[in-house]
């Protein structure tokens, strides 16, 4: 299901997070999990998630390199996995 992948979130995520300062990198790995490196001024994230839909986010400062939050489970599906980024102040 197309809508159900991390580069179609990017795809429709993309931009906005662009234009906070965001630089990003998307990896697919053999396994069959994908994972998008978020990096920035204040905030340095990784995007993980697994076939199943599930993600795991973790972001740290990058001025101080301590971990922010960690979210180990949320949905990629619908606003989910924007949602929690909105609620923690990185976009």
């Amino acid at each position: 299901m197309e809508d159900a992948t991390l580069k179609y979130w990017l795809e429709t995520n993309g931009e906005r997070l662009r234009s906070l300062g965001y630089s990003m990198i998307l990896k697919d790995y053999a396994q069959g999990q994908t994972s998008l490196d978020l990096d920035s001024a204040e905030f340095m994230g990784r995007i993980t998630c697994w076939p199943n839909g599930k993600c795991e986010i973790q972001f740290h400062s990058t001025r101080t390199g301590d971990v922010i939050f960690i979210i180990p489970e949320v949905e990629l599906k619908g606003e989910d996995l924007i949602k929690a980024l909105e609620e923690r102040r990185v976009i």
